[in-house]
C-alpha cells in the first residue's frame, strides 16, 4: 500500500479455552496491529 504511517499499537489477543470432550485445551495467542494513517491517506476495502 502507498500509504504514510502515523503510529501503531500492537497489543497481543489472548487465546481461549476450548474444551473437546473432556479435554481442556487452548487456541495460540496473536498479535493484533491498529495502524493509523497519516490524514489524508485511505485504504480501499
Amino acid at each position: 500500500f502507498k500509504v504514510k504511517v502515523d503510529n501503531v499499537h500492537v497489543m497481543t489477543v489472548r487465546g481461549k479455552v476450548r474444551r473437546v470432550r473432556y479435554r481442556a485445551g487452548s487456541t495460540p495467542h496473536w498479535k493484533k496491529a491498529v495502524v493509523r494513517l497519516k490524514p489524508g491517506y485511505t485504504i480501499e476495502f
